[in-house]
């Protein structure tokens, strides 16, 4: 049974099924036909390969999130790798191994009762890197007391030292 809310997005998904995926298929069929007329190999198997692309993200868009997610957060810490470098040269060393917070990169997002930060640290033990899930808790803990109330956690390594850790609450 459909509720109520649920009528405009079954609108919007008989629109997108039954007008524009048949135009835009006629659309890239032409342009497809043009080409391959005209003897541009390259170009229709460009187009090919993108309708295919598209075809993909349509039917998983899952599959794809993973992955431009990893790549944007690659892209915003090469972008800004200098100023974090900065931030740790201007860190005393006092011999032992630095871990320092050099990016909130707030994005504080409430989606189902769960509030998501991405934070970048600078750790010099490697710890975070850890395979050992109670020494990285431990770690975690000791060093910066606000995850203590934190539910669930993942790390992934930036590189030379940097790793972005995602908290859920």
């Amino acid at each position: 049974m459909m509720t109520y809310a649920m009528r405009p997005l079954f609108v919007l998904d008989l629109l997108f099924f039954l007008v524009l995926v048949p135009i835009s298929v006629i659309g890239w069929s032409v342009v497809v036909l043009r080409r391959l007329w005209f003897r541009q190999w390259t170009a229709a198997l460009a187009s090919s390969a993108f309708l295919a692309f598209v075809a993909l993200v349509i039917i998983s868009p899952a599959t794809f999130a993973g992955p431009m997610t990893r790549l944007v957060h690659k892209i915003e810490f090469l972008t800004m790798r200098s100023a974090y470098d900065a931030k740790v040269a201007a860190t005393p060393n006092t011999g032992t191994p630095r871990f320092i917070k050099v990016s909130d990169l707030d994005t504080s997002v409430w989606c189902c009762s769960t509030q998501t930060f991405e934070e970048i640290w600078f750790d010099e033990s490697d710890t975070l890197g850890s395979p050992d899930r109670a020494l990285t808790d431990r770690f975690l803990w000791l060093s910066h007391p606000s995850y203590p109330g934190h539910s669930s956690y993942s790390i992934r390594s930036l590189g030379d030292h940097y790793y972005l850790v995602d908290t859920w609450y």
